[in-house]
C-alpha cells in the first residue's frame, strides 16, 4: 500500500504542476491540446525561452519519407505536436501557423483510398483522420506538383483540403517569403 501511496503522491504532484502558469504568455494557462488522438505533448511550466506576446509563428515541415506501415505520418504527428504544445503553453492558437510540404513517396499518404489501397496493396490510408483534423484546424497540407505527377496521382485523388503546389521547392520558397521557418529535423 505504501508504494501506491507515494505513486498517488506523485500523480498529484505532476497535476499541480500541470497546472502551474507558464510566465510571459497572457493567454489561458491551462494545458488544452489541439488535437487529441496525433501529436501529444506536454506542458513546460518552468521555461523560460518563450515567444512574445504579440508574435505570430509560422513552421513549416518537410514530409518525404513514406510513413511506416499502418502509423500516421511522422510529419503529420510533428506538426500537431508543434499546434499541442505551443496552443497548450499558452499561445492562441491564431498566432501559430503551420504548414506541411509533401514530395516523394509520402506523396500517396496524401491520396483518397481507392488511389491509396492500389499504390500500398490493398491498405488503409492511416493518414485520413489526421490530415482532416489538421486541415480543419488551418493547417496547410501542399503537394508538390512534380511528386504528384511522377506518382500519377490527380488532383481528385487528394484528401479534402490538401493543396497542390507547381513543386515541393515552390512551395518552400513561398512560405519562407511569408516568414515560415523550416523545421531543421
Amino acid at each position: 500500500m505504501q508504494g501506491n501511496n507515494g505513486m498517488m503522491r506523485a500523480i498529484t504532484i505532476g497535476l499541480l504542476m500541470l497546472a502551474q502558469p507558464v510566465p510571459g504568455l497572457a493567454q489561458s494557462r491551462n494545458y488544452a491540446p489541439v488535437f487529441a488522438d496525433i501529436g501529444r505533448a506536454v506542458p513546460v511550466p518552468d521555461a523560460d525561452f518563450l515567444p512574445t506576446d504579440s508574435m505570430v509563428l509560422k513552421h513549416s515541415y518537410d514530409m518525404a519519407e513514406k510513413a511506416p506501415d499502418g502509423a500516421v505520418h511522422p510529419a503529420l504527428q510533428s506538426a500537431a505536436r508543434f499546434m499541442n504544445m505551443t496552443v497548450g503553453n499558452g499561445m492562441a492558437a491564431n498566432r501559430v501557423k503551420v504548414a506541411v510540404v509533401v514530395h516523394g513517396p509520402a506523396s500517396v499518404d496524401l491520396t483518397n483510398a481507392a488511389f491509396y489501397a492500389g499504390k500500398r496493396e490493398g491498405k488503409t490510408n492511416p493518414n485520413v483522420a489526421a490530415i482532416a483534423a489538421l486541415t480543419k484546424a488551418g493547417v496547410q497540407i501542399i503537394l508538390c506538383g512534380q511528386a504528384a505527377a511522377g506518382h500519377g496521382i490527380e488532383k481528385s485523388d487528394l484528401l479534402p483540403g490538401v493543396k497542390l503546389s507547381w513543386a515541393a521547392s515552390t512551395a518552400h520558397a513561398i512560405l519562407q517569403a511569408d516568414g515560415y521557418s523550416l523545421n531543421p529535423f
